[in-house]
């Protein structure tokens, strides 16, 4: 069952909690694309075993390197968003959002930077 065919999705996330949500994703049939920082990636690739958790968090996905802290990277950024309307990250550059709310209009985005709080009640 593939309810997600169609669906593109921009995978800006790292480590765990993202990749893990877009593999469920790409899972279900949608084409994620994910972003990794020029020169190394995503951290999880660095050691042996975050290496063998990347490749199976990653799955199914595309990998594109994308410099967002340039110029350039952030307009092939804003480029492929106005194209697949849908992202997901912890680690998403919120000044790129709120330069570009006018143009990104209906972008479809979920963004985290936790799991939760320990100090708060689940």
């Amino acid at each position: 069952m593939t309810p997600l065919v169609g669906l593109k999705v921009l995978d800006f996330s790292h480590v765990i909690a993202g990749p893990f949500a877009t593999f469920y994703l790409a899972q279900l049939g949608a084409v994620v694309t994910k972003i990794e920082k020029p020169g190394g990636g995503d951290v999880m690739r660095g050691t042996a075993r975050g290496a063998t958790q990347f490749t199976a968090f990653n799955a199914g996905k595309t990998c594109v390197e994308m410099d967002l802290q340039s110029p350039d990277g952030r307009a092939r950024a804003l480029e492929q968003l106005l194209f697949q309307r849908q992202a997901l990250g912890n680690v998403l550059s919120g000044d790129l959002w709120a330069q570009h709310a006018a143009i990104l209009g209906n972008l479809t985005k979920a963004e985290f930077d936790k799991y939760f709080d320990l100090q708060q009640p689940f």
